[in-house]
């Protein structure tokens, strides 16, 4: 059930992993960093360590979806919105841990280079989103090593 409505769910669709550099409207919907701090604030900041947390990383594909919106006028925006992103969701695992939680499944980010705003921006378009994912996986591994 949801949050919202007195249940465990504090998943929003459409939520971003957190604040996108460039984006300047307000969210229509908490980020996965504030729904984290709801979770965390409605059990008191102290999880039990035998549940599983799922975060859910395809999250980042609507942070993708801002950054590509940007590019036009930021060509840097689409680095600075993954490597925020990244931050993000590291950030709410370390999160998690500090608070308690020793089991967490991380759901990687889909291939948006399937999606159909892809598709219809032809090969460029599909190999830059392509590559897009690949450096939010190695952005993964290389920030949860550290």
């Amino acid at each position: 059930m949801p949050s919202r409505k007195g249940g465990t769910n504090y998943a929003y669709a459409g939520a971003r992993t957190g604040t996108v550099p460039g984006v300047t409207t307000p969210a229509a919907v908490p980020s996965m960093v504030a729904q984290v701090e709801q979770y965390l604030a409605s059990v008191g900041y102290v999880t039990k360590p035998q549940y599983l947390f799922v975060v859910d990383a395809v999250t980042v594909g609507n942070n993708i979806m801002d950054a590509l919106t940007l590019a036009p006028t930021n060509p840097n925006a689409p680095a600075q919105v993954l490597t925020q992103a990244v931050t993000d969701v590291v950030g709410i695992i370390q999160r998690l841990y500090s608070a308690g939680a020793r089991h967490v499944l991380l759901a990687n980010s889909t291939n948006i280079g399937r999606t159909p705003q892809a598709q219809a921006g032809g090969a460029a378009a599909v190999a830059g989103r392509r590559n897009c994912r690949s450096s939010s996986t190695a952005r993964w591994r290389s920030r949860s090593r550290s």
